[in-house]
């Protein structure tokens, strides 16, 4: 990480991460964590995290990948795809798009930390509400728990 990065705001770092990754992938929909809290519509969320990533928090009622892979969606279907800032969910969504093109893929930009940080819900692995959050290192504690 560049020194100039560890002088901006947490915001400015997440916003500068959130840019980066989802450049990298132009061919996913990236939504924002602030609208897909405004759906009225239900919608399936995918964690691409580790075990060990999820048993610190999820989203409530995703699914991990193998679940998701052993599940029936109908057609039209919204499937949400999320990771710590969106690297492994767009390269997770860039694939399911591919393969089942009958769903509207999408990939939460900033993925659980920006969720978190427009106030979406978290709960740990017992179904509990939390504002905790897996992250790599201090660079990546971009959201206040």
């Amino acid at each position: 990480v560049s020194s100039f990065f560890r002088f901006m705001s947490r915001s400015s770092r997440l916003s500068a991460l959130i840019l980066a990754n989802d450049s990298k992938f132009p061919d996913v929909n990236h939504v924002k964590a602030s609208y897909v809290l405004s759906l009225e519509t239900p919608v399936t969320f995918v964690d691409c995290r580790s075990v060990a990533e999820r048993s610190v928090s999820i989203i409530p009622g995703a699914l991990d990948r193998d679940a998701f892979e052993a599940s029936a969606l109908p057609a039209g279907s919204t499937v949400v795809c999320y990771c710590t800032i969106g690297y492994r969910s767009s390269l997770f969504a860039g694939r399911l798009k591919a393969e089942r093109a009958d769903l509207d893929v999408v990939n939460l930009s900033g993925s659980i930390l920006s969720w978190a940080a427009e106030g979406g819900a978290l709960v740990d692995e017992d179904g509990r509400p939390t504002k905790r959050l897996h992250v790599f290192g201090d660079e990546w504690a971009l959201v206040d728990e």
